[in-house]
C-alpha cells in the first residue's frame, strides 16, 4: 500500500512536470485599433523661459551704486492638463500556454508616440499653452483595456501676461534718465521650452 501511494505521487509529479514543460510564455501583437485615438491626462510641466520672469514689481530695485537688480527666474514648474493622440509603435498581449491558439492571456503592454497639446496656469483664465511630442509606455489587462500609462514629452510653450523687466532696462546697468521706478516692469507673453511628465489610469 505504501509503495502504491509513493508510485502514485511520482506519477502525479511527472504529469505536472510534463504539463509545465508544454507551457511557455507567449505573446501576440494587437491587430485592432484599441490603442488609437485621443486621450487626456493631468500633466506636470518643467518650464524654461527665454527670459527672466518676475513674481512682483518689487523684485526689481536699484542698488546703492545706481544699477538695476532684478530677482527673476528662468525656470519653474506647473501643473496642468494635456491631450494627445496615440500612435502605436508596439503593442502586445502576453500570457502562457503551449501555443498562441491555446494560450491563457494575462496582460498587455505597449509603446506609443504622440503629438500633444497642453495647458497650464488656468486659475484666472488659461494663460499657458504647450505644443510638442511625447513617448509613452503602458500596461493593461488581457483585452488591452484598463491601461496605466506613463508619458514623457518635450515641447514649445507660451506663457501669456507675464511680468518682466522693461525693455529700456538691463540688469546691472543704470536706468535711463527720467524713467520712473513704476515703469521698471511690464507685462508680455513669454516663450520657452517645456518638459512634460504625465500619468493616466484606466484608459
Amino acid at each position: 500500500m505504501k509503495n502504491t501511494t509513493i508510485w502514485g505521487g511520482l506519477m502525479l509529479l511527472l504529469s505536472a512536470s510534463v504539463a509545465f514543460a508544454d507551457s511557455q510564455n507567449v505573446s501576440a501583437p494587437d491587430t485592432g485599433n484599441s490603442l488609437k485615438g485621443f486621450n487626456f491626462a493631468p500633466a506636470l510641466y518643467f518650464l524654461h523661459y527665454d527670459e527672466e520672469v518676475l513674481t512682483d514689481s518689487k523684485d526689481v530695485r536699484t542698488r546703492s551704486n545706481g544699477t538695476v537688480e532684478a530677482l527673476g527666474r528662468n525656470a519653474t514648474s506647473a501643473i496642468g492638463l494635456e491631450v494627445h493622440f496615440n500612435i502605436p509603435l508596439a503593442s502586445r498581449r502576453v500570457g502562457y500556454g503551449p501555443d498562441l491558439a491555446n494560450a491563457t492571456w494575462t496582460s498587455s503592454w505597449g509603446l506609443n508616440a504622440s503629438p500633444f497639446f497642453g495647458v497650464f496656469d488656468v486659475d484666472d483664465g488659461i494663460k499657458g499653452f504647450v505644443l510638442g511630442g511625447m513617448m509613452g509606455v503602458w500596461r493593461g489587462d488581457k483585452d488591452f483595456g484598463g491601461k496605466t500609462a506613463l508619458g514623457v514629452g518635450a515641447g514649445y510653450f507660451i506663457h501669456n501676461d507675464q511680468l518682466v523687466l522693461a525693455s529700456e532696462l538691463k540688469e546691472g546697468e543704470t536706468p535711463p534718465a527720467g524713467l520712473d521706478e513704476q515703469d521698471y516692469t511690464t507685462r508680455k507673453n513669454v516663450e520657452g521650452w517645456a518638459l512634460m511628465l504625465t500619468v493616466s489610469l484606466g484608459f
